[in-house]
């Protein structure tokens, strides 16, 4: 028996002459992959979750003045356009055709269908443009 011989022999033993490649372990069942995979999505949605709570709580639309009402995103401009004249004056649409810009009428109602109503001189998408 060789040098190479022995010396495969003792790394056997120690468990360290095999290279990884040609080590045989049996597969992941799919339950340790869903718990891996629930491991994260836990910590994922408790962030975003706390990230919506904070916004909803400091972006208050302003008392008076203009405001910018955001719809769905699926809504064109004519059905957002539609859905905002009954709340006021229009006065522009934002950066994109689901945003519309309106100053409150007296006695407006405040169910338009919009998700958010926004400050638009906060928001540079949906701001008034001044000369």
């Amino acid at each position: 028996m060789g040098k190479q011989a022995i010396a495969l022999k003792i790394r056997l033993r120690l468990g360290t002459g095999l290279p990884a490649c040609n080590k045989r372990t049996a597969p992941m069942p799919k339950s340790a992959r869903f718990g891996a995979r629930a491991a994260w999505c836990l910590p994922v949605l408790l962030c975003l979750g706390s990230l919506a709570g904070s916004l909803a709580l400091t972006i208050q639309p302003p008392v008076s003045g203009p405001v910018a009402l955001i719809f769905p995103p699926w809504w064109n401009a004519g059905r957002a356009m539609l859905a905002a004249a009954g709340a006021g004056a229009i006065v522009r649409f934002g950066a994109a055709p689901f945003i519309v810009v309106i100053i409150p009428g007296a006695g407006a109602p405040a169910n338009t269908g919009a998700w958010l109503r926004l400050d638009p001189l906060h928001f540079g998408g949906c701001g008034l443009h001044h000369s």
